[in-house]
C-alpha cells in the first residue's frame, strides 16, 4: 500500500461515483481517485500500472463479478 497512491473505486452506479467523490473533496483527501465501473476492468489496471494504489474500495453488488470474487482474484 502506497499512501501517495492512487484510490481505485469500483462502482458502476455513476450517481454513488459522484457521491463519493464529493466526499473524498470535502475530506480534503489529495489522492487521485480511479473509478471504474466493472472488476474486469479494474484488474486490467492493476495489473498493468506501475502506480502502488493507497487503497481499492469495490462495490459488492456488480454485474458479472462481485466485489467479494474481485478481492479473491486480487488475493491470487
Amino acid at each position: 500500500m502506497s499512501r501517495s497512491g492512487p484510490i481505485v473505486i469500483v462502482e458502476d452506479d455513476r450517481d454513488d461515483q459522484f457521491i463519493m467523490e464529493k466526499i473524498f473533496q470535502g475530506m480534503g483527501v489529495p489522492n487521485q481517485r480511479v473509478y471504474f465501473t466493472s472488476c474486469d476492468d479494474a484488474f486490467t489496471y492493476l495489473q498493468t500500472t506501475m502506480v502502488q494504489p493507497c487503497i481499492i474500495i469495490s462495490d459488492v453488488n456488480l454485474p458479472r463479478q462481485s466485489g467479494i470474487e474481485f478481492k479473491r482474484q486480487i488475493d491470487q
